[in-house]
């Protein structure tokens, strides 16, 4: 089954609406203290464990 010529617009406008659309990033909020400078940190931001917690500029990342 072929689309007609306003399926294939409406399909068309809508992939490119979902394609373009801005982008929210990804910042995550601090959730660990750093135990070499204290800063807080997000969790992508670094290396947390069970018993320790540095930030990726004090792992030298």
């Amino acid at each position: 089954m072929a689309f007609t010529d306003e399926e294939f617009d409406a399909w068309h406008k809508a992939k490119l609406q979902r394609e373009f659309r801005p982008q929210v990033m990804p910042y995550s909020l601090p959730v660990a203290t750093c135990v070499h400078c204290r800063r807080k940190f997000g969790i992508s931001e670094g290396t947390i464990t069970d018993e320790i917690a540095i930030c990726d500029i004090c792992n030298g990342d």
